[in-house]
């Protein structure tokens, strides 16, 4: 778990991702409850760089209704937006049906904002969030409705213009 956070990207990190996902079903609930505790207090700490690695081990162990429900608390306003959008694409593909509400009310609190000026606290300055948790959305209707053909896409609530830098 500790390669997991090491500088050595190429050499040690990406390799300890790998082997998370190899791990067997009662290895990766093991590993899973170790890395939610770190996360928790990597985020108490505010440690974004740690986060953000522990939330993205915590993606590579595949389903699990406590990382879901710790991810999912993650997106809320008043988490560093580093963590909110690690924690959008750690749920990609692990999420139910009964989640797109949940979705839908975190993109109503992180909807688009002007990228100037950027908040040092929280920057986000392509607006990367509501792009992340749209695509959620859209994926989690898409894979309902392979379930149930009455379900039919809404439109987002908002639009987004990308400006080539």
């Amino acid at each position: 778990m500790t390669g997991c956070l090491d500088p050595d990207v190429a050499g040690v990190r990406q390799p300890a991702h790998r082997r998370l996902s190899t791990l067997s079903a009662p290895g990766r609930r093991i590993i899973a409850k170790a890395i939610r505790d770190k996360l928790k207090v990597a985020v108490d700490r505010g440690h974004v760089g740690d986060a953000a690695e522990y939330i993205y081990s915590l993606g590579k162990l595949g389903p699990d209704p406590e990382n879901k429900k710790l991810l999912l608390d993650l997106l809320r306003p008043h988490h560093h937006r580093e963590l909110v959008a690690h924690a959008a694409l750690a749920l990609d593909g692990k999420l139910g049906r009964e989640d797109t509400a949940k979705l839908e009310a975190a993109l109503a609190l992180l909807a688009p904002t002007p990228a100037t000026p950027v908040d040092p606290e929280f920057p986000d300055p392509d607006n990367r969030i509501p792009l992340y948790l749209a695509y959620l959305i859209a994926q989690n209707r898409r894979r309902s409705s392979e379930d149930d053909p009455g379900i039919r896409d809404k439109p987002m609530p908002f639009t987004v213009v990308v400006s080539p830098r």
